[in-house]
């Protein structure tokens, strides 16, 4: 018992404070007068383009987060996509299925994404991991994967918008 939660504080301390630090830093960003004007700048540049900016939105994060293997740092962004988002005047299911949800999509179907071995500590690609010599011997699945997954994800937050517009859903 004592072991696993040495293993929790090792693995999951450096996230917890990771989320606190950019949750404090967007709670005095949203103190101060300017980032107020740029998010309302954003905004009205944004609402011409109505449903295209959230499937704009969904394929960047999900391809950085694809082609990157980069999680964590789009995590400063989200706060911010979310607030557009809202302000924009949709609901918080859109917002979280443009930001968090096209992360994961990304890494599901990621090129370059990478995990910590739990049986050695090292970080290795998933090919590497089952033995594969190339790096690049499951581009063509994951890709495959990847596109199916934005399109799903655009599709039911398509769906969503239009039922939300309809009054089936509150």
């Amino acid at each position: 018992l004592s072991h696993y939660f040495s293993i929790v504080l090792q693995n999951f301390a450096p996230i917890a404070l990771f989320v606190l630090v950019v949750g404090g830093f967007y709670g005095v960003l949203n103190k101060t007068p300017s980032y107020k004007k740029l998010l309302d700048n954003i905004v009205t540049k944004a609402k011409p383009m109505g449903k295209k900016f959230i499937f704009i939105t969904i394929i960047l994060f999900a391809f950085v987060t694809a082609l990157t293997g980069v999680t964590m740092p789009l995590f400063v962004f989200v706060p911010f996509v979310i607030t557009i988002i809202l302000l924009l005047g949709y609901d918080k299911l859109v917002a979280f299925s443009a930001t968090i949800a096209s992360i994961l999509v990304g890494c599901t179907g990621g090129v370059f994404t990478h995990f910590i071995n739990p049986n050695t500590g090292i970080i290795n690609t998933y090919e590497t991991y089952i033995g594969l010599e190339s790096s690049f011997a499951n581009v063509f699945p994951k890709l495959l994967l990847l596109f199916a997954g934005v399109a799903l994800l655009v599709y039911f937050v398509d769906r969503h918008i239009k039922q939300v517009e309809e009054k089936k859903i509150a």
